[in-house]
């Protein structure tokens, strides 16, 4: 038994389908089959049965799947100690987010203490982002809704709301409050369908069994907001990002409006790879996002 053949094993016991577990490891599939079979023999029993077309852990598969979880994080986290001997600071940190706005408040101070660390920072839908960090292609993310995934280690962080965005000429400016009822004939800027922040407001919409008049879909917050100048229409953005894009100036023609409905409150936190313990600067830069949201 080796550790290549353990995160072979524990990758296709998250997606039971040797093909994406195959493109999660960069490996063919039948490269993954002989690790398995490998391993199988190693152990003296099947860790996998076939059931229908479909394959599932035995008993004995179950059992080695924490345990190799545990050697694994034992390992990774051992060769993050011993290169803390000699590495001052991680050279890169790659961060998924569900807009900028999250982390840019931290940055500062953090390239103060760490001013060797690069940070590589780019925007995801949730799904993405979570897909990104099972595949190691991202330290953590940033991200909308509480996750449930046996892969994910997820830190909640604080409750978010979602706010209509208009532009000061736009008769609705009047109002302290909407409901979806109230401005689903109007000319509505949204995310596309990849986006966590779209879906929800889909389902809103489906369960006020309205009919949005969705004009524009985009893929940032940033142009929402540059496109309801230009149509002088409504869009849904984070009340943190507005915030964020108010003090600094570049929203004076613009006035947000509160939801009515239960949907607009939405937990974001911190999500990672749970057999992936981080190594010293990572772990600092996660220390400081949740005392940045968490204050002593």
């Amino acid at each position: 038994m080796n550790l290549r053949q353990l995160e072979c094993f524990l990758t296709l016991s998250e997606e039971l389908n040797y093909h994406r577990a195959a493109n999660r490891l960069f490996i063919s599939q039948p490269s993954l089959s002989t690790q398995i079979q490998n391993l199988q023999k190693d152990v003296g029993t099947a860790l996998f049965k076939k059931v229908g077309r479909h394959i599932e852990l035995t008993e004995a598969g179950q059992l080695l799947s924490v345990r190799a979880k545990e050697i694994l994080m034992q390992v990774r986290a051992t060769e993050n100690e011993i290169q803390s001997f000699y590495k001052n600071d991680r050279s890169l940190i790659k961060i998924g987010l569900s807009g900028n706005h999250l982390i840019a408040p931290i940055l500062k101070k953090f390239k103060k203490e760490h001013p060797h660390t690069l940070i590589s920072v780019r925007e995801y839908s949730t799904p993405n982002t979570i897909k990104k960090i099972i595949n190691r292609e991202i330290e953590f993310g940033i991200i909308f809704s509480s996750i449930k995934n046996p892969s994910i280690e997820y830190i909640p962080l604080f409750t978010e709301e979602l706010v209509a965005v208009i532009t000061v000429s736009n008769p609705l400016n009047d109002l302290s409050s909407i409901t979806l009822l109230e401005i689903q004939s109007s000319p509505l800027v949204v995310l596309n369908p990849n986006f966590y922040v779209r879906n929800i407001l889909d389902s809103a919409f489906q369960d006020e069994m309205a009919n949005p008049n969705y004009v524009l879909e985009v893929t940032t917050y940033q142009n929402c907001l540059n496109a309801i100048r230009l149509m002088n229409g409504i869009t849904f953005v984070p009340k943190s990002f507005f915030r964020t894009i108010k003090n600094l100036g570049l929203a004076n023609d613009l006035v947000s409006l509160k939801i009515d409905g239960n949907f607009v409150q939405q937990p974001v936190g911190i999500a990672s790879r749970i057999d992936y313990p981080f190594d010293k600067t990572t772990k600092d830069l996660v220390n400081a996002v949740k005392l940045f949201y968490h204050p002593v």
